[in-house]
C-alpha cells in the first residue's frame, strides 16, 4: 500500500497528470458538491476574496501550469534541513496544485494547507494571522505568493514563527510589482484592473530587504538560507513573460528560525 501511494504521488511530477487529476477533483468538489467556501478576515487586503473567487469561474488552469512554486520548493529541496517524512504547512495555495507539487517532492511527508478560500478537503479554512495549530508544529512552512494580501504582515510572519519548530524553515515567495508589470498584467487580463494596484498595504513589501525589515521589527532570530531579489526587474515585462510566462519577476526568501 505504501509503495502504491508513493507511485501515485510520483505522477504529480507531470504537469499533465496534475491538470487531469486537478480538473477531476475541482469538477467534483466545486461543480458537483459545491464545496466552495471562504473566510472573511480583517487582516486581508480589500478585494482579496472577490479577486480570487473569479479564478474559479472556470477551471483555474494557470495555477496548475505556472512554475513559480516549483522554484520555491526547489530552494527547500536544495537544503539539508528538511527530511522526507517531516511536517509541512502551505499557506494560501488557493487550488490543490501546490499540494500536489509538494506531495511529489516529499511523498512521505505530512502536508497541511490553509487558505481563506477553499473548495478542497486538502485545504482548511484558516486565518494565517491566527491559526489553530499548536506551537512548534512544522519543520517547514511555505508561504507562496500570499504575504502581499495581508494588511498585517508582521502578525502573519510572527504566526509562522510560532508554529514552526526550532531550526525549521520558512520559505516566502512574492511577486515584484512596478508600473510596467501592472500595465502588462492589465493588458493580458482583458483590461481587468490589477488587484489593489493602488493599495499601499499591497505594495509595502516589494523586496528581500523589505522582508528582512519585517523580521527585524518582530525581533526574529533567523538565518537566511536563500534569497532571490527579482533579478529580472531590469528586463522588459514582455521579456519576463516570454522567459517565465509570468508578467513580473519574483522575490523568494528562505530562512531558518532559531528559538
Amino acid at each position: 500500500m505504501k509503495h502504491f501511494k508513493l507511485f501515485f504521488y510520483s505522477i504529480y511530477g507531470s504537469v499533465y497528470f496534475r491538470i487531469l487529476i486537478g480538473f477531476l477533483r475541482w469538477f467534483f468538489f466545486f461543480k458537483i458538491k459545491r464545496n466552495f467556501k471562504f473566510l472573511t478576515v480583517k487582516n486581508s487586503v480589500e478585494g482579496t476574496i472577490p479577486y480570487n473567487k473569479t479564478a474559479f469561474l472556470r477551471f483555474p488552469l494557470s495555477d496548475f501550469t505556472m512554475k513559480r512554486m516549483d522554484r520555491l520548493i526547489a530552494v527547500i529541496k536544495a537544503t539539508e534541513f528538511i527530511g522526507d517524512n517531516y511536517n509541512f504547512l502551505i499557506i494560501g495555495p488557493r487550488t490543490e496544485s501546490d499540494v500536489m507539487r509538494l506531495k511529489f517532492n516529499y511523498p512521505e511527508a505530512t502536508i497541511n494547507a490553509i487558505d481563506i478560500i477553499s473548495y478542497s478537503p486538502w485545504i482548511d479554512l484558516q486565518d494565517a494571522h491566527h491559526t489553530n495549530f499548536t506551537s512548534n508544529s512544522f519543520e517547514c512552512i511555505i508561504s507562496g505568493w500570499v504575504l502581499k494580501y495581508s494588511n498585517d504582515k508582521e502578525r502573519m510572519i510572527a504566526e509562522m514563527i510560532r508554529i514552526v519548530k526550532n531550526e525549521g524553515l520558512i520559505a516566502i515567495g512574492i511577486e515584484y510589482a512596478n508600473d510596467q508589470s501592472r500595465s502588462f498584467a492589465e493588458k493580458h487580463k482583458g483590461g481587468v484592473k490589477y488587484l489593489n494596484q493602488d493599495d499601499i498595504a499591497f505594495e509595502e513589501v516589494n523586496s528581500v530587504t523589505d522582508i528582512k525589515a519585517l523580521l527585524k521589527r518582530i525581533d526574529a532570530n533567523y538565518r537566511i538560507i536563500y534569497e532571490y531579489d527579482a533579478l529580472l526587474r531590469n528586463k522588459s515585462t514582455e521579456d519576463i513573460y516570454r522567459i517565465t510566462k509570468l508578467h513580473s519577476t519574483q522575490i523568494m526568501v528562505c530562512f531558518q528560525i532559531f528559538k
